[in-house]
């Protein structure tokens, strides 16, 4: 298992990354696609409240639960 994100640009990168796997979903499953984006956006919550640098965590943790409230009205 890799190691959690321990910067602000590291937790920034598990972002985006969700954000290409529902970007590109259609390609594949959107359901698969949407978990998939979940899993990597929950551990981006984890890492972003973990930072030593809490107003970037604050930041990137609303970040977090904006896709999150995002996929959840893709779902409705």
């Amino acid at each position: 298992m890799a190691a959690s994100p321990t910067e602000p640009n590291e937790v920034w990168q598990l972002i985006k990354r969700a954000d290409d796997l529902v970007k590109y979903s259609a390609n594949r499953d959107p359901a698969v696609a949407r978990d998939q984006a979940r899993k990597v956006l929950d551990e981006a919550g984890r890492a972003a409240a973990a930072l030593h640098d809490r107003q970037a965590g604050q930041a990137l943790a609303a970040q977090v639960r904006t896709r999150l409230e995002d996929l959840e009205r893709l779902e409705e």
